[in-house]
């Protein structure tokens, strides 16, 4: 997915709320929103970026607060050591995107592989509306998770904070009342689960990950394990075709997780 200036800022919004339907997204001109309602911004849920492939474009000489944002981006990115996530800043250019020289997107295109049935999962959302990734689904927040929230910022006695120092702060704020779910699919078949803000989830399994009819499926869930009972469902199976439209992505049961602890 690739968008220009608003489709710049729609191309990110999409990469972090629903990025498991594309293979990679290629924003230019725009950035993930910060402004009025810092509560509502998917800056919220940078860490959905693990499982995305980015190539940023932006001008050097580009909106501030355009640039401020991906700075966030790029702050976030580096400390995580994100070699999918790439922002790049053309110098001596502002809004307008050349297009010369960008023979590299081809190449950056082909490595950016879209899997719809990963090993390994990250899901970040203060929105039930965006809280699936593939087949893992929270389907419940707890009490720390605040959807809509009026920020403050503290500044140390005698020192005026920059707007760069506000905005990082408010956006920490952000992502601590976020939900964040981390899932890993073992070999064996069980799963590894550490979920934070999150009170109930659910499991999605496609045929050749169903366990042998009467059997339940293992979920380790901060380091406390569950044997759940798989639901095969064909109502599983059509919701998930019609709200995503992936023939790649067809699951036939789910399991029904409680989250205890964090």
């Amino acid at each position: 997915m690739t968008g220009y200036s608003r489709g710049g800022h729609m191309a990110w919004d999409f990469a972090l709320r629903s990025g498991d339907l594309i293979a990679g997204a290629i924003p230019q001109a725009g950035g993930p929103l910060f402004g009025s309602d810092p509560a509502s911004s998917p800056l919220r849920m940078l860490a959905n970026l693990r499982d995305m492939h980015v190539h940023s474009f932006v001008g050097e000489e580009d909106q501030p607060v355009l640039l401020g944002n991906l700075a966030l981006v790029e702050a976030y990115a580096a400390e995580e050591e994100l070699e999918n996530v790439v922002l790049e800043t053309l110098p001596g250019v502002g809004h307008g995107i050349p297009h010369q020289g960008r023979r590299d997107w081809s190449d950056w295109g082909r490595k950016a592989q879209r899997e719809p049935w990963p090993t390994s999962i990250t899901r970040a959302a203060f929105r039930l509306e965006d809280a699936q990734r593939a087949w893992l689904q929270v389907t419940k927040f707890n009490k720390s998770v605040v959807g809509s929230f009026k920020p403050t910022v503290r500044a140390p006695r005698g020192k005026t904070l920059s707007q760069a120092e506000i905005r990082e702060q408010v956006l920490k704020d952000a992502i601590q009342k976020t939900s964040l779910v981390e899932a890993e699919r073992r070999e064996n078949g069980r799963f590894e689960v550490r979920a934070r803000g999150a009170a109930k989830l659910t499991i999605l399994l496609k045929e050749d990950w169903m366990p042998a009819k009467g059997k339940k499926v293992t979920v380790r869930v901060n380091r406390r394990n569950q044997a759940v009972r798989v639901e095969r469902s064909k109502e599983v199976l059509l919701r998930n075709f019609v709200e995503r439209f992936d023939r790649t992505f067809l699951p036939v049961g789910a399991a029904a997780v409680t989250v205890k602890g964090r």
